[in-house]
């Protein structure tokens, strides 16, 4: 699954607009979602001479393309969704350029830049010729590009890919796709060191300080992946999601981008059959302390490290701590700037041997474990709305089973939760459209 963000640079006005776009992402497959454009941006957009071409939903159709990413630790491993392959054939129909930038320690280039092109070849050919291409093109980035240092230097990725096409000695729209979870972990961006919890504007002028913005200008950015992460990396919160989101949206912005496409990712399974070098994961900041919850995002989680229950039944580990977590989260949506908030309750479990049906029950009766809570601590039942069991289908499930050993991974601990949503929220949005896509 998906969700997408777009800022379009309209003669040096940012226009931002937010649409959660929800769509069936198989991970293990490699199914993708293809990107969309609101359509008013578009329009704007296809109407500035500098902001080049675009077909009818508003993508950007480039004769010239960077491309940054790798399979690398942390990260889901690549494949390559319909957008960015669309933007490839593209290419070949057009006699484009391709070049590929791994955002590993050192971001060194991937061998040549490509030219591709199916233009001047018969049309009996062109067919078979343009998919050979594109096929080969896809080969590349799934299988070829391996991360080859530790850590991962993203801003300098993306620097090395801004370098490389303004020194291409040839006209028309360029473009750098990104395929990355955003979460680097060397050079000037560098989330070890609680950049999550920074603001843009401070981001923006240390970057200032050091005469190290980006030249961006003339660029157009498709990003695919932002945020989605595979073990030992922790996922992202949502909040923490949304820090992400700004940060490298105010970055691109000032760096002059020409525009800016975004696809959030999900949490995904790992590369595997290579060695890859260590990525250092991000610590992420989980607290049951609910003082700062934001109510726009809306997603309360309750963690196996805030409440946890007995294995297989809805029965608290530690009772007290529970309780003392569920009356505090109480106090705070009964304080006046929130009592008028209603919300949905989802428990979430990890895979075992079970059904479906199974699943979902186990992970009902842990919400209403909750809910009976906190109608005990003083929470009124009228302002909840719904209390459901997703088991082990949702969008915040990470894979957590090994169908050869038969059993639960290290990571399945994550999959333990019970979300607190406020209704109307952009996580309420993100579910609605989930359920919606699968039946639920």
């Amino acid at each position: 699954m998906y969700s997408e963000k777009s800022v379009v640079r309209v003669r040096g006005i940012f226009k931002l607009t937010a649409m959660l776009v929800t769509m069936v992402l198989t991970i293990l497959s490699g199914c993708g979602a293809e990107a969309t454009i609101d359509s008013s941006l578009a329009s704007q957009s296809a109407g500035t001479a500098s902001v080049g071409i675009t077909n009818p939903n508003g993508s950007i159709w480039a004769d010239s393309i960077a491309f940054i990413g790798a399979n690398r630790m942390n990260e889901p491993q690549l494949q390559v969704p319909p957008l960015v392959r669309e933007k490839v054939k593209y290419l070949v129909e057009n006699d484009g350029y391709i070049t590929f930038f791994p955002p590993d320690g050192d971001c060194l280039q991937f061998e040549e830049g490509v030219y591709l092109g199916s233009s001047a070849i018969s049309a009996t050919r062109k067919k078979k010729e343009l998919e050979k291409q594109v096929g080969e093109i896809e080969n590349l980035i799934e299988s070829k590009l391996i991360a080859d240092t530790a850590e991962t230097n993203l801003y300098k990725a993306l620097d090395q890919a801004s370098r490389s096409l303004a020194l291409l000695d040839r006209q028309g729209v360029r473009e750098i796709i990104i395929q990355d979870s955003g979460l680097s972990t060397a050079g000037y961006i560098n989330f070890l060191n609680d950049t999550l919890n920074a603001t843009p504007d401070d981001i923006l002028t240390y970057l200032e300080s050091q005469n190290a913005l980006l030249n961006l200008s003339g660029i157009h950015i498709t990003w695919v992946g932002l945020g989605g992460t595979c073990p030992p990396q922790d996922p992202l919160p949502m909040e923490q999601r949304r820090s992400l989101l700004n940060i490298w949206e105010a970055i691109l912005a000032a760096s002059g981008a020409e525009s800016v496409s975004i696809m959030e990712g999900l949490e995904g399974a790992p590369t595997v059959g290579v060695k890859l070098p260590r990525v250092t994961p991000v610590p992420i900041e989980r607290t049951s302390d609910f003082t700062h919850f934001d109510p726009d995002i809306g997603d309360i989680e309750l963690g196996e490290d805030v409440i946890a229950f007995d294995a297989d039944t809805p029965i608290y580990v530690d009772k007290d701590a529970a309780e003392s977590a569920l009356s505090s989260l109480v106090a705070i949506l009964n304080e006046p700037a929130n009592q008028n908030l209603k919300i949905s309750i989802y428990g979430r479990n990890a895979s075992v041997n079970l059904t479906r049906s199974s699943y979902s029950y186990l992970s009902q009766q842990r919400g209403e474990a909750v809910a009976d809570s906190m109608i005990e601590f003083g929470f009124d039942p009228s302002r909840i709305s719904c209390i459901k069991g997703l088991g082990n289908y949702n969008p915040w499930h990470i894979a957590d089973f090994d169908p050869v050993s038969g059993k639960q991974t290290a990571d399945a601990w994550r999959n333990r939760s019970v979300h607190i949503v406020i209704d109307g929220s952009e996580t309420d949005v993100m579910l609605q459209e989930f359920f919606t896509q699968n039946g639920r």
